[in-house]
């Protein structure tokens, strides 16, 4: 067959313009038009399959992930009474690991990569599975990535090595919050991506050294956002700032990406406050008034977060951002008298943000020993 047209800018202008049109459809309307629409889904994950090798690649990898979320919120709303919806589920799941594992990696297109991983080891494939089943799916997926990952080192090209090693990142972190472990701990990969970074050697001393310290909690760095929906713009700038912080290494839980129509709110609040080692308090006077009226989804997380404390003294989990406004009109009362870190949009504001980084990844300078003359250079 003569593919020689199906390599035109004709036809890959055509293409396209159809995933635009079949984007623009299956994530538009309501729940029930969405899956009204889900005979558009096989034909619009195929044109999408067949621009992967173009220079469309990341625009179309970008419209998946802006439309699928909501494909998949449209099967969950119908996934007890319609086996469609559980078919839904499986044909997502499958497109998205062919465009991971096909994709072809570059400095530029890291966060599409990182974000489908997300996307696919998240409960958005799992919520269907049952325990048994969730528990196969992830050694499954362990064992085909950890072949990759026994051989990394004889990769030739660094950006081949970070695609094996964010991707058993992802599976490592996701199975963990679901209480599977393996023979390899998150922050021993984690370490490895770390290094890749900065183009360094592996140190088989440090290696070695993690390997035996695999169920140590070295690093915490799971972290939880509570905030409170005072506009849209405010809700984009938690996103924003959510995906920023898990692009530096912080493993976040967002409602905007953990919850979908059917879940438990409630349950959702508890767990994530209970489960995550640390809660940023995202502070405005909105937030404050929630909070200390104890109305809506704020002052319930209020009444958790504030039982924890009083019952673990653990002052530290609980990371107050002033976002706007001044303090004292933005702290819910409970938190008056905690240090904060301002991210506000001053001049300081990314050196703040570094700050948060380094406490959420307990980065942050320990004090020089004392008596340490001998750092000086003084005998």
């Amino acid at each position: 067959m003569d593919d020689t047209y199906h390599n035109t800018p004709e036809y890959l202008n055509s293409i396209a313009k159809n995933i635009a049109e079949d984007a623009s459809l299956l994530s538009s309307g309501t729940y029930r038009d969405i899956f009204g629409n889900i005979d558009r889904l096989e034909p619009f994950q195929e044109k999408v399959i067949s621009v992967l090798h173009t220079e469309y690649k990341d625009w179309a990898l970008r419209t998946v992930l802006t439309t699928l979320p909501n494909t998949h919120a449209a099967s969950v709303a119908f996934l007890k009474s319609s086996e469609k919806g559980q078919k839904i589920y499986g044909s997502i799941s499958s497109f998205i690991k062919k465009c991971f594992i096909g994709m072809h990696l570059t400095n530029g297109n890291i966060d599409i990569y990182q974000s489908l991983l997300a996307f696919y080891y998240s409960d958005k494939t799992t919520i269907i599975m049952l325990p048994v089943k969730k528990n196969e799916f992830y050694l499954s997926e362990f064992d085909e990535c950890k072949k990759d990952y026994e051989k990394i080192d004889s990769l030739g090209l660094r950006i081949d090595k970070l695609k094996v090693a964010y991707r058993l990142y992802e599976i490592v972190s996701e199975s963990e919050v679901s209480g599977i472990f393996f023979d390899i701990s998150k922050h021993l990969v984690s370490l490895k991506i770390d290094l890749l970074n900065r183009d360094g050697s592996i140190n088989q001393e440090i290696i070695q050294s993690e390997k035996e310290n695999l169920w140590q909690p070295i690093a915490r760095n799971r972290v939880f956002v509570s905030y409170s929906w005072d506009s849209n713009e405010h809700k984009q700038w938690v996103k924003r700032l959510s995906t920023k912080l898990r692009s530096d290494g912080v493993d976040v839980t967002l409602d905007q990406w953990h919850t979908a129509p059917g879940d438990q709110l409630a349950e959702f609040m508890e767990r994530s406050i209970r489960e995550n080692d640390f809660v940023i308090i995202i502070c405005t006077p909105k937030y404050k008034d929630k909070s200390d009226k104890r109305t809506g989804g704020v002052g319930y997380e209020g009444d958790i977060m504030t039982a924890e404390v009083k019952t673990y003294k653990n002052h530290r989990k609980f990371i107050p951002i002033l976002k706007s406004g001044n303090w004292e009109e933005s702290a819910p009362s409970w938190l008056h008298g905690k240090c904060f870190v301002r991210l506000s949009g001053t001049e300081e504001t990314e050196d703040n943000y570094q700050d948060l980084l380094d406490t959420l990844l307990d980065r942050k300078p320990k004090a020089p020993p004392i008596g340490g003359k001998e750092l000086m250079g003084r005998t």
